[in-house]
């Protein structure tokens, strides 16, 4: 009995490995893109089964249960924000964002309240149809008077209302995805912010083209590194091989430091920003306690880069 066991300690140790090491080296197999919104999951009942190897004596059980965890916890660390606390709040420029997905509003009264926030600079919005700009354009004209807009039937609508002068826009086409693109200027800072739409990952074909459109957009920011902000809809976790490879190439900045391990729904919204500037807040936004909308981030201008 004893030697079956060992072996089924064995089978399950072997597991928990092979999963680690290709978390980490093999990001872009099937089976990890199929699993990797629940690799925080994962991480926890590593460290569960930790525990239990402890309190049975199981050598085996604990050392490569935590020896996993604690892999998992560096991958997804290094993956989050390099910073442990908050940035100190310094002398300079700082713009505010708000990210919000308008199919997931409901309370439209929480959406405007957001919209006429005197503290938020930028409003990004996202599936913004030819509704929603009849509205939208008329109500935020006292409060983000400028705007640029991309109009679509589909989720691939988005626009930005700004408290403060748009200098340009642009558009990044990846086949019929749009990009846009804005420079505000606040004070005597300019601020290029760029939102996005990736295609879900849901096939191989689907995959492709959410890669495809990662590298289209960081080809564009590669040559764009100031004050830079790119705000999206993503369909993918943070530490996907995408979005992580998308970061090493524009040399951007993730905002969020931690996500909510209670859920099984990880979020797929994201805003980078350039390492000229600190992320000093990054909240998610909610109409109740389980309906995100979007989020939002304050960034202020390093007194280094002055």
């Amino acid at each position: 009995m004893k030697k079956y066991l060992l072996f089924g300690n064995r089978i399950v140790a072997s597991f928990f490995i092979l999963t680690t090491l290709s978390v980490v080296f093999f990001p872009q197999t099937n089976y990890i893109r199929d699993i990797q919104d629940y690799l925080v999951h994962f991480m926890l009942m590593l460290i569960l089964s930790g525990i239990i190897g402890l309190i049975i004596g199981n050598r085996t059980v604990l050392f490569t249960s935590f020896g996993c965890a604690g892999i998992l916890a560096l991958f997804l660390k290094n993956a989050s924000n390099d910073n442990l606390k908050n940035p100190t709040i310094n002398q300079q420029i700082k713009v505010s964002i708000a990210h919000i997905n308008l199919a997931a509003v409901s309370d439209v009264e929480n959406f405007w309240n957001i919209l006429k926030d005197s503290t938020i600079d930028a409003v990004i919005v996202y599936e913004y149809t030819p509704d929603w700009d009849k509205v939208l354009k008329v109500i935020s004209k006292n409060y983000k008077p400028y705007y640029s807009t991309y109009t679509k039937d589909d989720v691939y609508g988005k626009a930005i209302f700004s408290a403060y002068p748009i200098l340009n826009t642009d558009t990044i086409l990846y086949d019929k995805n749009p990009n846009l693109q804005c420079l505000i200027s606040k004070n005597s800072a300019e601020f290029n912010i760029l939102s996005t739409y990736i295609t879900p990952s849901l096939s191989t074909s689907s995959s492709n083209t959410s890669s495809q459109e990662l590298s289209t957009i960081a080809n564009h920011l590669i040559y764009k590194q100031s004050h830079t902000i790119v705000s999206g809809e993503f369909n993918q976790v943070y530490w996907s091989f995408d979005v992580m490879n998308f970061r090493t190439k524009t040399n951007l900045q993730n905002s969020r430091r931690s996500i909510n391990p209670s859920s099984l729904k990880m979020p797929y919204q994201h805003i980078f920003y350039s390492h000229d500037l600190e992320c000093t807040m990054f909240e998610d936004l909610f109409e109740n306690k389980t309906t995100d909308i979007g989020c939002k981030g304050t960034y202020q201008i390093k007194d280094t880069y002055i």
